[in-house]
């Protein structure tokens, strides 16, 4: 399975012209841009078994104020094998999007996202494991839940559906 981190790599992209402000080595390094009033920091550390990419802005922007505000932190194991992806609100010390993802030794993916919302969280975890047969659950900000399971060949499985009181709605098989 393929690195996850790849999906939000253009948040970690400094744009064209942005300036090198520091240099901790050769790895691990900071870059600072403005734009419209805010200036973004976007900085790289390296450790011997990960890099982690950490965004912070300050400045004022569409109403919000940000006083050296960490808005996102990605960290990526240099296996790509794992890693987790942060995003906050401003004002905010919860993250409102939560993600992790690991593959196993044994080629096992697991996936999980969390996104915090006023009326409740929203939950979704994958399992895919290396035969390709797998599992999805969504568990709704209202209590309700959804999962799915499959085979290794995708043409037979089951599903259900459960309301914010665990009580069964609906469940299926297919084909």
């Amino acid at each position: 399975m393929a690195n996850s981190l790849t999906a939000y790599s253009y948040l970690l992209t400094p744009p064209s012209g942005a300036g090198k402000i520091s240099s901790y080595s050769a790895a691990n390094n900071e870059w600072t841009w403005t734009d419209g009033g805010v200036t973004f920091t976007l900085s790289l550390q390296e450790t011997a078994t990960s890099f982690t990419y950490t965004l912070t802005v300050n400045g004022s922007f569409e109403g919000n104020t940000y006083n050296n505000q960490v808005m996102m932190t990605v960290t990526a194991s240099k296996t790509s094998n794992s890693g987790e992806l942060y995003f906050y609100e401003p004002g905010v010390s919860i993250p409102f999007l939560y993600a992790e993802w690991d593959t196993s030794p044994t080629g096992t993916y697991t996936f999980l996202m969390e996104i915090n919302e006023t009326d409740g969280q929203i939950k979704i975890d994958l399992l895919l494991n290396p035969d390709d047969s797998g599992s999805l659950s969504v568990n709704g900000a209202d209590g309700s839940s959804w999962n799915i399971s499959w085979t290794s060949q995708g043409t037979s499985g089951t599903w259900t559906y459960y309301d914010a009181s665990g009580n069964l709605i609906d469940q299926g098989n297919w084909p």
